[in-house]
């Protein structure tokens, strides 16, 4: 997921440029997480907490992490771990990015939900489907895999009544066919890539 974090580490005026590239590294790791916060003052103001770290004498790269993630989960934590909403459910990702992939498979799981794939083209999504359908409560589409387009799992997840939502680039275009198809526009942050699975289960039944 691109998430660029605040100009806050290069105001400081001190930091060598090797010490702002290990501070947007910590937030970027954190900032992945599935459970971190969406609000952006909330995230200006961890910012703020790594960059105290860092002054405190922590400069260790893996114990800064370490410590931060700490901080971020009993500070900003976004959901309760006791908050599943996709539990028991069996989720398929069509997804050609692998960062994009991989955060939404953390976020899925992070909700209770079993992921299937990702699969990153055509082929390998409708091998997936062939083998896991009887088993997939959903799939969440990315609807441009590099010179394909998903269509083609769409339609036999429509067959097969299997329910599915898009996740959509700029310049997409979705046929009219699926125009009742829930979607969300790139790019998401956990919670909306949460909302958009939770919303694709609830319009089937």
């Amino acid at each position: 997921m691109n998430d660029t974090p605040p100009n806050f580490f290069g105001r400081t005026g001190y930091l060598q440029p090797e010490e702002t590239r290990l501070l947007r590294s910590v937030y970027r790791t954190v900032a992945r997480e599935p459970w971190f916060t969406t609000d952006k003052e909330a995230r200006r103001q961890f910012a703020r907490h790594i960059l105290v770290f860092y002054q405190r004498g922590l400069i260790d790269p893996e114990k800064l992490k370490a410590l931060c993630i700490l901080d971020a989960r009993s500070r900003y934590a976004e959901l309760d771990c006791t908050c599943r909403p996709l539990e028991h459910r069996r989720l398929l990702i069509v997804e050609d990015d692998w960062y994009m992939a991989n955060d939404a498979a953390r976020t899925l799981i992070y909700r209770g939900a079993s992921v299937i794939g990702p699969a990153a083209n055509v082929a390998d999504a409708l091998h997936l489907l062939h083998r896991n359908d009887e088993r997939l409560h959903g799939a969440l589409l990315d609807i441009r895999l590099g010179e394909e387009r998903v269509f083609p799992v769409a339609e036999q997840l429509q067959r097969k009544g299997v329910p599915f939502a898009f996740i959509i680039g700029h310049g997409d275009k979705i046929p009219r066919a699926f125009d009742h198809v829930p979607k969300a526009h790139k790019p998401l942050q956990p919670g909306e890539i949460a909302g958009l699975a939770v919303a694709m289960l609830e319009g089937q039944r």
